[in-house]
């Protein structure tokens, strides 16, 4: 397993069980089980709404024959806490253009570039202004967009537009379409000084935010001292700084709450050169 720091949360329903199921698979797996989902326990009937009092609940209960039924509660260990914030303008921009170029470039796959840094910081309102814009001067500016050098500018942000050659289209990606390169600016063109100080940043934002989620997670157990408890967690966030070394150790070195007794981490398993699955691995 690797790579365990995500850049894009992914949308699920209301029930976890929409994340969970494949890591009850691999649970199985690992531990020659045949768990089965029995209940949903943090579905609250209507629209989901939580009563106030009405003790909160881990998000599923597993049950096997012979075997001590298991709770789990699933977290997203987000940090910065503006990631997914930041990070959904990158998706809002690309899709804004998209909607508004599409009928016009529908014969290949064209590529949007822009600067992640330049999108930190901006309003909604703004990065929906920023697509206007760029939108605009791309259908203006047909006959160059659809060149091989293709369109761009500094403003209103840094941003490109053209036409990808057969041979840069990995295998993954539809014909055509627009899809999206996104400059990301790196740690390791900070200066050694730099780089320490946002190491050092991240490391202790990531380990305050997995205390955080396993301390809220805890209660939830309260009421379930006959299963297993189980606490599932994805890290997402700011990673180029911080190895999966890194986050192993914040979680062993974590002052766990005692209702927890089990810890696993989410990550990447390759199979391909350009796909991956999740998969897990028990840390603790």
């Amino acid at each position: 397993m690797e790579e365990m720091i995500f850049s894009c949360l992914v949308p699920g329903g209301h029930c976890e069980w929409f994340h969970l199921r494949d890591f009850v698979v691999k649970f199985n797996e690992i531990n020659g089980t045949s768990y089965v989902r029995s209940e949903c326990l943090d579905v609250y009937g209507k629209e989901n709404q939580h009563p106030g009092q009405t003790p909160k609940r881990p998000e599923v209960l597993l049950e096997c024959e012979g075997e001590v039924p298991l709770v789990i509660e699933r977290k997203a260990v987000v940090w910065p806490s503006t990631h997914q914030r930041d990070h959904s303008k990158e998706h809002e921009l690309l899709g804004d253009v998209a909607d508004v170029v599409r009928e016009e470039f529908s014969d290949k796959l064209y590529q949007l570039s822009f600067w992640e840094i330049d999108l930190k910081g901006k309003s909604r309102k703004q990065v929906r202004e920023f697509a206007e814009q760029i939108s605009g001067l791309i259908v203006s500016n047909c006959d160059m967009a659809k060149s091989l050098t293709g369109i761009g500018g500094r403003s209103p942000v840094r941003w490109g537009f053209r036409p990808l050659a057969s041979h840069e289209i990995d295998e993954p990606h539809q014909a055509t379409g627009i899809c999206s390169e996104v400059h990301v600016s790196s740690s390791w063109d900070l200066n050694p000084e730099e780089f320490h100080l946002r190491r050092e940043a991240a490391l202790k934002g990531f380990a305050d935010r997995f205390d955080r989620e396993a301390n809220k997670a805890a209660p939830k157990f309260d009421d379930f001292s006959d299963c297993k408890k189980l606490f599932v967690v994805q890290f997402f966030g700011d990673h180029d700084s911080v190895t999966d070394e890194d986050i192993v150790g914040i979680i062993n070195a974590s002052q766990l709450p005692k209702q927890i007794d089990e810890v696993w981490l989410t990550g990447r398993e390759w199979i391909s050169l350009e796909d991956h699955e999740l998969t897990w691995e028990r840390v603790r």
